[in-house]
């Protein structure tokens, strides 16, 4: 074997040994091509929509679908059949809860009815009371919280007042969380597995309510646009997240109200959502979104997972698992109608539709057979189904490696087998005559050496006739380049007619060829 083979062969060992060691990388890493696909189920018209959320309000073991706009709310079943559909005057508040606790979540309604301030539950489209509430703004937000002392029903207004009913539909306390502002937001919050009222003010107040309006502790901040409240560690006591207008995401402790987390984000926070990233039920994490278009993903202590964007603000942000490997995909809508998919644990961007006016909500439950994402744009809702399309089996990085693995080999096998290039000889037309004359001497003796071999018995006869040959012919060019230098010369060679092999003056049968010729 020549060098020159094997340098090619390590040279692609080497080669072979990368390509298969990236492969096997990507592979058991997970790192290999992906696409989500959607397929709608159906989408009705509703425009302007405040609310959604998919859950069973019929008591019929199967989930529907509320929606919600400026002045209507409807249920709808899993196949986009209305089943309630209730107006009212705006500005309309609505949640969700089981307000007489028959254990069938309940529609709770704050809105002006009768031109009054009213507060209305309704269970299974027959309305359970209505209550007027004195000397109350405009409304704002509406909760349901289990306190273990009774289910109540909280009621805000756009002035910072929070009213609370008990469940038969009467006043049970109110208080101002302050003075002059919208109330942003209300979510209840756990202390050692007992429920309370976390409340958030626009301009930035926020605190904690028990079952008799007392606030356990205040905190105060910037401007404020969520917030959201969630166990995220399991022990039993809530986290308190609050997203700002100066872009700063805080974590507070519900126990305490102490800030857990403060840290800059770059941008207005829009959007808050408890999302499954690391597949690790034991502890929750966290989705932000950005008014710029930034999403982040946290750990409960805040720590960053990863980090991406989409292309407008960030109006939506919820979470499907949809390769059913236990982490969360994250889905977000944004203000430009796109909805965007984040693989779970890698934060990967994938792009799923497009809508001609902003995602203004999003939700993802079981509705009908499997589970659903629900869009909401400016003016329809729309079903889907979300699946991770099956990759083609070449897309495979390690069957890709191997494709690439078997064209070095045959690309080494084809450079090692080519023939080496013949050793360059001298030209005799470029030698002195000095040079030509000796060389002439050595091809004499060349030529009698191979025939004192041959009548030895030291050369096979085909070796024999192959070796004569060349050294004739090459007696021939040095005769002839020496007549070009102007040495006269006796020629001692001729052609044979028949095979055109060199042969001495004087031959009368052709060595090569066997036939009869005449010099």
């Amino acid at each position: 074997m020549n060098s020159r083979a094997k340098t090619t062969i390590i040279l692609a060992v080497v080669a072979v040994a990368v390509v298969m060691g990236v492969a096997l990388l990507m592979t058991f890493s997970g790192s290999t091509p992906a696409k989500y696909a959607t397929s709608q189920a159906w989408s009705q018209p509703m425009a302007n929509m405040q609310s959604m959320k998919i859950i069973d309000l019929t008591g019929d073991g199967q989930n529907d679908l509320f929606v919600q706009n400026d002045t209507t709310f409807k249920v709808l079943d899993a196949e986009g059949k209305s089943l309630v559909s209730q107006d009212f005057i705006a500005p309309l508040a609505t949640t969700l809860g089981d307000v007489n606790g028959d254990g069938v979540e309940d529609v709770v309604v704050f809105a002006p009815i009768d031109g009054r301030p009213t507060v209305a539950a309704y269970s299974q489209n027959e309305r359970l009371w209505a209550t007027p509430i004195e000397n109350i703004d405009q409304p704002a937000r509406a909760a349901v919280v289990r306190f273990p002392e009774g289910t109540q029903v909280i009621a805000g207004d756009d002035r910072g007042l929070l009213v609370a009913l008990n469940q038969q539909g009467q006043e049970v306390w109110r208080a101002n969380l302050s003075s002059g502002d919208t109330i942003r937001g209300l979510d209840d919050a756990l202390i050692d597995g007992k429920l309370y009222l976390a409340a958030a003010n626009h301009d930035g107040h926020v605190a904690l309510y028990d079952a008799q309006g007392k606030a356990l502790w205040t905190y105060s901040t910037g401007i404020l646009r969520r917030l959201r409240s969630y166990d995220l560690n399991g022990d039993g006591t809530s986290e308190i997240l609050l997203g700002g207008d100066g872009g700063r995401l805080i974590v507070l402790d519900a126990a305490t109200g102490k800030e857990l987390v403060n840290q800059a984000l770059g941008q207005a926070i829009t959007e808050i959502r408890e999302v499954e990233i690391n597949g690790e039920p034991s502890s929750r994490e966290f989705v932000v979104g950005g008014k710029k278009g930034g999403v982040w993903a946290f750990t409960a202590a805040g720590e960053q997972l990863w980090s991406n964007n989409v292309d407008s603000k960030v109006n939506e942000i919820a979470a499907l698992d949809v390769d059913k490997d236990g982490a969360d995909e994250t889905i977000i809508g944004d203000d430009g109608g796109g909805v965007t998919l984040f693989a779970g644990k890698t934060g990967e961007r994938f792009g799923l539709d497009g809508h001609p006016s902003g995602i203004l909500r999003i939700d993802v439950e079981k509705l009908g057979v499997g589970r659903k994402a629900v869009v909401a744009d400016g003016s329809q809702v729309s079903v889907y189904s979300i699946e991770k399309a099956s990759a083609p089996f070449f897309y495979s990085p390690l069957v890709v490696g191997l494709l690439i693995a078997a064209a070095i080999i045959a690309a080494a096998w084809f450079i090692a087998s080519l023939p080496q290039k013949p050793a360059e000889k001298i030209a005799i037309e470029d030698q002195s005559v000095e040079g030509l004359q000796a060389q002439r001497r050595m091809l004499h003796e060349s030529i009698a050496d191979v025939e004192r071999m041959k009548l030895a018995g030291e050369m096979p006869p085909e070796a024999y006739a192959a070796r004569l040959k060349e050294l004739r012919a090459a007696l021939a060019d040095n005769e002839a380049a020496l007549k070009k230098a102007g040495v006269k010369i006796q020629v001692e060679t001729f052609k044979c007619p028949n095979c055109g092999g060199t042969l001495p003056l004087g031959t009368d049968k052709c060595d090569y060829c066997g036939q009869v010729v005449i010099a």
